[in-house]
């Protein structure tokens, strides 16, 4: 599901551009039905490893993780904690001002923020979700959180790899590599990105990582 998010995030941003930018409104089509085929596999549930909905922690995972990783539930658009299905705003701490990584195991240096891009991204997608629905509260709420994305990440998440609620790392968890410890914190790149980081950031972190 990781890998496979991640690749048809890609064409569909694609699809944007060919349809809103370029005009292109063929090819957009063309794309578009091959981005349903594409969905059909998860809508069916015909991936490898299907989704399967959690009933003690309220919340959809991968049957991969189930045995392994029973914390790995990853709803997190319900605003409501009258909501019995799913917990309230899952890892968004609107305090903090952006999400937590970790879920409820305890960690020696609390919960982290280790990929402000993935964070703010998964926002995103909840005011694409809202627009395309015609769900004008939804969206509303994605910008407000997104606003608060901003201010925050832009105040104390500029440097570190990997920011604790007990200390900063300049480090990733999978290598000390700069350009991991910057990538993890650029990638996806989408529109949205441009919003939460403005251009001098960028060639500052650009330079940093060679």
């Amino acid at each position: 599901m990781y890998f496979s998010r991640k690749g048809l995030d890609r064409f569909t941003q694609i699809l944007v551009v060919l349809n809103d930018v370029v005009g292109d409104k063929a090819c957009a089509r063309d794309l578009l039905g091959r981005l349903k085929n594409a969905f059909t596999v998860f809508v069916n549930h015909r991936q490898q490893n299907p989704l399967a909905y959690n009933t003690l922690w309220k919340g959809i995972a991968s049957t991969a993780g189930l045995g392994t990783d029973s914390p790995a539930d990853f709803d997190y658009a319900n605003p409501s904690p009258q909501g019995k299905s799913f917990p309230i705003h899952r890892s968004f701490y609107w305090w903090s001002g952006h999400s937590w990584a970790k879920g409820l195991h305890l960690s020696a240096d609390g919960k982290d923020e280790e990929s402000s891009s993935k964070d703010y991204h998964s926002v995103y997608a909840i005011k694409l979700w809202g627009n395309a629905n015609g769900n004008q509260a939804m969206e509303a709420r994605a910008n407000l959180q997104l606003a608060i994305m901003k201010r925050a990440m832009n105040t104390y998440i500029l440097v570190p790899g990997i920011s604790f609620e007990h200390k900063a790392d300049h480090a990733t968890y999978f290598g000390m590599n700069p350009e991991y410890i910057i990538g993890i914190h650029a990638l996806p790149t989408t529109p949205v990105s441009a919003y939460i980081r403005d251009p001098a950031f960028v060639r500052d972190m650009g330079s940093a990582a060679g």
